[in-house]
Formats: C-alpha cells, structure tokens, sequence
C-alpha cells in the first residue's frame, strides 16, 4: 500500500507541477495549509482506486494508519 501511495504521489505531484509551470492553472499557496495538494489529490485517488465508501472514514484511516507518509 505504501509503494501505491508514493508512486501516485509521485505522477500527481509531477503533473500539478508541470501544470503550474505551464499556466495551465494555479493552486492557491495558502500559509496555513497543513497537506499539499498533491498529498490531498494523492489520498482521494487511492480512495477510489480501493472504492471506499465514505471519503471521510477513508480519510481519518489514512491520518491514522499512514501517518508516517502524511505527517501533516
């Protein structure tokens, strides 16, 4: 499950860049944001990949057995 989050992690994280660079859209860089987008992006994908149910129970399985890949 790790090697699944880090390796969509790692296309989400590219993409949201490459995007940005290219004009193609802006994030806002908010100064109290706790997780990036692409970490945000990278746990919903993972989520429907799975077919979670509920994006919020999945979310708060995240926060608690991954903490170590999303520390924020």
């Amino acid at each position: 499950m790790t090697d699944l989050f880090t390796i969509i992690y790692v296309y989400v994280d590219d993409y949201l860049k490459a995007a940005a660079r290219s004009g193609l859209f802006t994030l806002p860089d908010e100064p109290n944001q706790k997780a990036s987008y692409a970490e945000l992006m990278t746990i919903a994908l993972v989520g429907e990949l799975l077919h979670q149910p509920s994006a919020q129970q999945w979310f708060a399985q995240v926060r608690v057995t991954y903490t170590f890949l999303f520390p924020s």
